[in-house]
């Protein structure tokens, strides 16, 4: 939501949409965004996208952040394929694609089910199908950092760059907002597959841990500059917090956290001794389950005040 109660709407791999208070277009550029979309202090837009390339013998998708201007028109375009090189460098690269690919018993598995699918397609596709994985790096999150003590005292941190994540390498990540330099990278051997890293104001990094391997999630709070976590929120027992395909996390105001359990369909607020405070079950149904949620975030009252007033209504009648 902008300042004026106006939308940014990401339609997945489809468009983005620019929308008034009242839901009509202003306009719309199509291409394939997905997760996430964030405003920049100069009102330039900031998007999560994809491209596909031939790789390895496969069609792979290459996670993209786009910097667009408030119109919508592509300013420039951080790609991790054009980029590949560098982010080797600067991560880990335990949970990469390469890494998998290169063990025998990995890719004898994907020569095994590309033999199979093309048995079972049709002649005319046989020799146009080529073996498909989903993503490589699959980012979820881009968030200009907003101004801080850390960020005034280290340039990693510094107001502007961008905070984001890349959920199937199991790490976040801090990009120079003006050449895309990769400044620091954190998570692997911790993270499995998170979502939603984001700066508070006191300078630490909350990120939703999804914990897809080990069947609970987290909610760590990190010290950038050492790299330890400072807190971290599970549930008694663990299993009871289990999202394993979205969520998020929010610090307010008054030092709570905002949690999103976004595949139960459940948000709550907790202390900083775990105590849950408030608590909200999404009261659509599907299937017999609460829908989903992905992410939910608390606004503040003035800011909601600004965008629902309408100026033709604000003066004196």
């Amino acid at each position: 939501m902008l300042d004026h109660g106006e939308l940014i709407v990401v339609r997945k791999f489809k468009e983005l949409l620019k929308l008034d208070r009242d839901s009509n277009l202003i306009w719309r550029r199509n291409g394939p965004v997905h997760h996430d979309v964030a405003l920049a202090e100069d009102g330039t837009l900031y998007v999560v996208g994809k491209l596909r390339r031939e790789y390895r013998g496969l069609r792979v998708r290459f996670s993209t952040i786009m910097h667009l201007t408030n119109q919508g028109t592509l300013i420039d375009m951080f790609s991790t394929y054009d980029r590949l090189d560098d982010i080797k460098r600067a991560f880990d690269q335990k949970s990469f694609l390469d890494t998998q690919l290169d063990r025998p018993a990995v890719s004898k598995l994907l020569d095994d089910l590309s033999d199979a699918l093309r048995s079972l397609m049709g002649k005319k596709k046989r020799e146009e199908k080529k073996r498909e994985i989903f993503a490589y790096f699959h980012a979820n999150t881009v968030t200009p950092i907003q101004d801080t003590e850390l960020g005034r005292r280290d340039g990693r941190f510094a107001r502007r760059n961008l905070l984001t994540c890349f959920r199937n390498i199991n790490q976040i990540a801090v990009l120079d907002k003006d050449n895309w330099e990769i400044l620091w990278v954190w998570g692997e051997n911790v993270l499995e597959e998170p979502h939603h890293p984001t700066m508070t104001d006191d300078g630490t990094i909350l990120v939703f841990d999804n914990g897809v391997r080990r069947e609970y999630s987290t909610v760590i709070e990190l010290d950038p500059v050492t790299k330890e976590i400072v807190w971290e929120y599970s549930s008694d027992p663990r299993e009871d917090f289990f999202s394993p395909t979205k969520g998020s996390a929010q610090r307010l105001p008054n030092g709570n956290t905002l949690i999103c359990d976004g595949d139960s369909g459940r948000t709550f607020e907790v202390t900083r001794d775990g105590e849950i405070v408030w608590e909200w079950f999404n009261p659509r149904m599907k299937d017999g389950r609460r829908e989903r949620v992905y992410r939910m975030m608390r606004l503040s009252p003035q800011r909601v005040a600004e965008a629902l007033a309408r100026p033709e209504l604000s003066s004196p009648q």
